[in-house]
């Protein structure tokens, strides 16, 4: 279950539309201290730029939201589902996505090296540009995905 006090400040920065400012500064005042969104229901906030590294955010609902440029280093997602969401270079650099739901999402040039999305569901996706440089990929659904100039993908 989420941390209420962590979801109160992270809904402030949706709420103010300032790119997660709010949040960002308080992660940068708080290094330590270990992110737990885990079922939270964040969908279709303005979160763009947002700093999510290594937080967990199991069966979390993120979807219709943006999160462009957000940053999900070694984040958890197991279970999310950020269908439909903009991710337009958003760096999921060794997170873990299995059974995570990115249907119909946009992920022009976001970076998945070394990232876990086994059995995710990546259904219509936009990819172009993305970086799959040594993720593991395995029973990934990426059909009806746009895959043009996807880097490091198996086959590519």
């Amino acid at each position: 279950m989420a941390d209420l006090n962590q979801l109160e400040i992270l809904q402030k920065s949706i709420e103010e539309r300032n790119q997660c400012i709010a949040w960002n500064s308080w992660r940068e005042k708080n290094p330590g201290v270990e992110i737990d969104l885990s079922e939270a229901d964040l969908s279709g906030g303005e979160l763009k730029g947002v700093n999510l590294k290594k937080a967990n955010l199991n069966y979390a609902k993120l979807s219709a939201a943006n999160l462009s440029e957000a940053n999900f280093e070694e984040a958890n997602l197991w279970s999310a589902d950020l269908s439909y969401c903009k991710l337009k270079q958003a760096n999921f650099k060794g997170a873990n996505l299995w059974l995570t739901n990115l249907s119909e999402t946009n992920l022009l040039q976001a970076k998945f090296c070394k990232a876990y999305l086994g059995h995710a569901k990546l259904i219509g996706a936009f990819l172009r540009g993305a970086d799959f440089s040594e993720a593991d990929i395995d029973g990934a659904d990426f059909s009806k995905s746009n895959i043009s100039e996807v880097v490091g993908m198996p086959g590519m």
